[in-house]
């Protein structure tokens, strides 16, 4: 079994856990910052793991990234500022990288992030049976991590590789399918370093035949296209979603406002199952929803309404749904 002292995680090969009390020592603050409290993210789809390492889906990832942290940090301009190493130095033959750690940053019961548990992380990741295809990446050119004490660790690697960083960084992939109303295309694009960005597009050259060309252009237009039309459109949703939340909440149904998506999760009252729910409304009104349990066990007891109807439609819809409750 692997613990959070053996397994920790982050972004791109160089990941580790850190803290939930990760505190930026750069960060301007209007106040001083407040422990505690509690965070509900809600996501469309069970995720599978929630191993960064292990993972491959996109909406995991967004919760992954605010609970995982990397060596290093990405600038707009594609170079390196400190994140959780305060800084770094790369020898002259190019295969000795130094990182010192930073002093401040714990695990979230407490313990001090250290460098033997970065360099196991490495250990780690150079399992093939492990981390698969991150173990044949970046990870791959590591020889050996040393933790030469709590704050510094040195990675030595078998041959010089220019883009060993970005493995510290990281590289961020995002879908057009929700943003900019282009679903089932499965379209989406990387954001980061320039030379890790083309290491991914050497790969995809070569693993598959690429999109069908109308529908990459439709891409370029839209990524191109005024971001007034990306905030028409989070505001129609807006509406719609203050349209369904407002009815089901003066009907005395229990009901979270979503600040963005276009779904709703539905709290259903009983104890009926979601399945049992989502056929016996469509049978009695004609109404499609989506079964939380289809979604993962955490989805059972609810249901997800979806925002992409006009108004009119919707508000029809959730008055046949609330009169078959």
């Amino acid at each position: 079994m692997v613990t959070r002292r053996t397994l920790l995680g982050g972004a791109g090969a160089a990941a580790l856990s850190a803290a939930t009390g990760l505190r930026q020592a750069s960060a301007q603050t209007k106040g001083a910052p407040v422990r505690g409290g509690s965070l509900t993210w809600g996501v469309e789809t069970e995720p599978s793991t929630l191993n960064p390492h292990l993972n491959g889906q996109a909406k995991a990832k967004l919760v992954l990234r605010n609970a995982y942290e990397t060596l290093l940090a990405r600038t707009p301009d594609g170079g390196y500022v400190p994140w959780l190493a305060k800084d770094y130095a790369i020898s002259e033959d190019g295969r000795t990288y130094t990182f010192t750690l930073r002093d401040d940053v714990t695990f979230h019961d407490g313990e001090k992030l250290d460098a033997a548990a970065v360099a196991l992380n490495f250990a780690k990741l150079k399992e093939p049976t492990y981390s698969g295809s991150i173990s044949a990446g970046h990870v791959s050119h590591v020889s050996e991590a040393i933790a030469v004490d709590a704050r510094t660790l040195v990675l030595k690697l078998s041959r010089v590789y220019a883009p060993f960083l970005d493995g510290a960084a990281g590289i961020e992939i995002l879908s057009l399918s929700k943003a900019f109303s282009l679903p089932g295309w499965r379209i989406a694009f990387a954001v980061g370093n320039a030379a890790m960005v083309g290491n991914l597009l050497r790969l995809k050259t070569n693993v598959d035949s690429g999109m069908f060309t109308a529908l990459q252009h439709a891409a370029i237009a839209l990524l191109d296209s005024d971001p007034a039309e990306r905030r028409a459109l989070a505001a129609t949703y807006q509406r719609r979603r203050d349209l369904v939340c407002d009815a089901l909440a003066a009907a005395g149904l229990t009901v979270a406002r979503p600040r963005g998506g276009m779904y709703i999760w539905l709290a259903l009252p009983g104890d009926e199952g979601s399945l049992a729910f989502s056929e016996r409304v469509l049978d009695a009104c004609d109404v499609v929803v989506s079964p939380g349990v289809a979604y993962g066990p955490a989805g059972e007891g609810f249901v997800r309404l979806a925002l992409t109807l006009p108004e009119d439609r919707l508000a029809e819809a959730v008055e046949r749904l609330i009169g078959a409750l």
